[in-house]
This record gives C-alpha cells, sequence and structure tokens, in this order.
C-alpha cells in the first residue's frame, strides 16, 4: 500500500518501540510520510537506551532521549517516554497501563510496533505490550487518566531473519533522505557502528 489508511484524510499515527533509534531504523520513512502529509505522528519510547554504550546510564540516557527527539523533530512526529529500563523491559501491568493511557490520549487510527518474534526481548516484550494495551484500549473498566477510546489498528514490522512475512508496504520515495537524516541524529549511536 501508499500509506497506511490512505482512504482518510488526516490520520493519527502511534509508533511505539523499545529503544531511542528503533522508529527511524524501522519505520523512519513511514513517519515522514504521514507528517508530511498531515498526520498527526506520536512515537513512543519505552526507554531511553541506556545500556546502548560504555557511558555512565544516566549520561547515555539523556544523551539518547535526546537524540530520539532531535530525529523525532526531523521526521515530524511528537516524542513521548515511558520509564522501563532498558535492556530489562517486563511485561508488568504499570507499563500495560501507561501504554493503555499512551493510546487514549493520543486516539490513534493506528499503532506501530515490533514484530511478536523479534529476538531482541525488549521488541518482543514491547510487541506484547503493545498487543495487550490495544486490546484493552476501550475497556471501560480499565481506569487511567485519558479515558477509553476506539480500538486502533494494528500493523507490525520486523526484520527479515524473523518469520515476520509483510502484508503491507509504504512506498517512501522521496522520504529516504529524511529518513537519513533522523538516523543520523543518533550520533552516538552512529559512533559506536563506526
Amino acid at each position: 500500500i501508499i500509506l497506511i489508511g490512505v482512504e482518510k484524510k488526516s490520520m493519527r499515527i502511534h509508533v511505539i518501540v523499545a529503544h531511542p533509534d528503533d522508529a527511524v531504523f524501522a519505520c523512519g520513512g513511514t513517519i515522514a510520510k504521514h507528517a508530511d502529509r498531515g498526520d498527526d505522528v506520536t512515537v513512543t519510547y519505552l526507554t531511553r537506551g541506556e545500556w546502548g554504550g560504555e557511558a555512565d546510564e544516566d549520561e547515555r540516557a539523556e544523551t539518547r532521549e535526546n537524540e530520539a527527539r532531535n530525529c523525532v523533530d526531523i521526521l515530524g512526529g511528537t516524542p513521548t517516554f515511558l520509564d522501563e529500563k532498558d535492556g530489562r523491559v517486563t511485561e508488568n501491568l504499570d507499563t500495560r497501563f501507561a501504554i493503555v493511557n499512551e493510546l487514549r490520549s493520543t486516539e490513534p487510527d493506528v499503532v506501530l510496533t515490533w514484530y511478536p518474534d523479534d529476538p531482541h526481548p525488549d521488541h518482543r516484550i514491547t510487541s506484547q505490550l503493545v498487543q495487550d494495551a490495544v486490546y484493552q484500549v476501550s475497556t471501560r473498566n480499565l481506569k487511567t487518566e485519558a479515558p477509553p477510546a476506539d480500538r486502533p489498528e494494528m500493523y507490525y514490522f520486523g526484520k527479515s531473519w524473523t518469520s515476520f512475512n509483510p502484508s503491507a508496504f509504504v512506498n517512501i520515495d522521496g522520504y529516504f533522505e529524511q529518513k537519513l537524516n533522523g538516523f543520523l541524529a543518533h550520533e552516538s549511536e552512529v559512533e559506536r557502528l563506526e
């Protein structure tokens, strides 16, 4: 498909990932394309990426959060952060309910997250948390700061070496350079990968 939900004039997209660089790697072009057409795009990071390097965890978390904010600004979205620990994301009710609250607050038409069999434990658990939260977003007896909302559609992104078999594609012609610039905003990760 060229755009997710192309039949709608304006959409709300919510991307939920584990780490600061996940969104740009997995769907940066999609974020940029939807933002460019006027859609509201929110990117929620479960962690601040404090295990992704050699620096002190607090210093690393601050650096990576700032890089994520810069990246999402380049792509055209709005970033939010939860308080899970990098490398230690767990399936727990507090985080699930925090995701439910995020989804109720943004009332997305579409949610994007990791495919469930990703080999990285943080990605895999994030996928499960998001699936459960999407299911419960409309549950009236589950109380969060934001009121219940309609259940959004859910799409996955994944890696080629997993069982992920995509059934929908977003053509990002014209948005690859923006995606690349978003990736380059993750300076500490780029340095680490060189």
